[in-house]
């Protein structure tokens, strides 16, 4: 339990010192989106690998390959989800999200108003 509190307070004192050095303006608004590109897609994946292998771990080779095809099986899921929306928009059902994420998050739902007018309906404003 301890390390992965150990775990936990690493993390979020590299989000304090990023945040710091966006509001010092250290790093700019589209360095910070490439460093988060960064982090997200590369450095945590490596990270919870090399977590979940180490020799404290309590993870086995199986628990890991279990885990993976959970995340398999989600991914699936949502390519099949991803497949069906659109069928499901053009038979006139409604949707309504409200969300925030990244201009790419944001911009996915933002094509979707576009596309079906008064079907789809999203903010990003709480």
């Amino acid at each position: 339990m301890l390390l992965i509190f150990s775990k936990m307070v690493t993390i979020a004192l590299l989000l304090a010192v990023g945040v710091l050095a966006y509001r010092l303006g250290i790093v700019s608004r589209s360095g910070s989106r490439e460093i988060s590109a960064l982090i997200v897609k590369i450095c945590c994946p490596i990270m919870i690998i090399s977590n979940a292998l180490a020799d404290e771990s309590v993870l086995t080779w199986g628990t890991l390959g279990t885990a993976l095809a959970v995340c398999l099986g989600i991914y699936l899921v949502l390519i099949c989800l991803g497949h069906l929306l659109p069928r499901l928009m053009d038979l006139g059902v409604q949707v309504i999200i409200y969300g925030q994420g990244d201009d790419s998050y944001v911009g996915y739902f933002n094509e979707c108003v576009r596309r079906w007018p008064g079907q789809f309906g999203f903010s990003s404003d709480y």
